[in-house]
């Protein structure tokens, strides 16, 4: 596999990622907590953090890519 190929299979399962988390976002943020139960707020924190650095990655990448 090429050096081109690798970064392109990095590209496509980093996005694939970053879909899933999205949904798994949206899902958390639905949830309705039952009565006396406050929403674990380290969660989304975590979860924030992590779209971050795959959003940062795609966009390095991506950067990169146009220079070519």
């Amino acid at each position: 596999m090429s050096k081109i190929d690798e970064i392109a299979e990095e590209l496509r399962h980093l996005k694939e990622a970053l879909l899933h988390l999205e949904e798994a976002i949206d899902i958390y943020e639905t949830i309705e907590w039952p009565s006396g139960i406050r929403k674990p707020h380290h969660v989304s924190m975590e979860m924030e953090e992590v779209r971050s650095y795959i959003d940062g990655r795609i966009q390095e990448i991506e950067d990169k890519l146009e220079r070519i």
